[in-house]
């Protein structure tokens, strides 16, 4: 997937937390799906921010990957609904944003 295609993916991402918590206002059925959508905003900025290192090829500061690796833990714990299945390959994107200011540069 091209960088384009992941930041309009993220975007979207960001958008379901402020459609959800209304729902979630009005019924009670919606209220499991605000974590989802929460967790999601967060891999949202996660992978933009990823995305941002590895296009500009720097290193993020180390907390950046402590800070990331927490919210992936977060993410990925049982709140009632199917798991987020993306969170394999995010862990992947935060890692390789991680090394991005040592890849070597054609």
């Amino acid at each position: 997937m091209r960088a384009v295609e992941l930041l309009k993916t993220f975007r979207e991402w960001q958008a379901m937390k402020p459609a959800v918590d209304p729902l979630a206002e009005r019924a009670p059925i919606f209220q499991d799906a605000q974590g989802v959508a929460s967790d999601l905003a967060e891999l949202a900025t996660m992978g933009e921010q990823a995305v941002g290192y590895l296009a500009n090829r720097t290193s993020p500061p180390p907390e950046w990957g402590e800070k990331q690796n927490s919210v992936l833990v977060q993410a990925s714990q049982p709140n009632g609904l199917p798991g987020i299945a993306v969170l394999d390959a995010m862990r992947e994107l935060v890692t390789a944003a991680e090394s991005a200011g040592s890849v070597s540069q054609p």
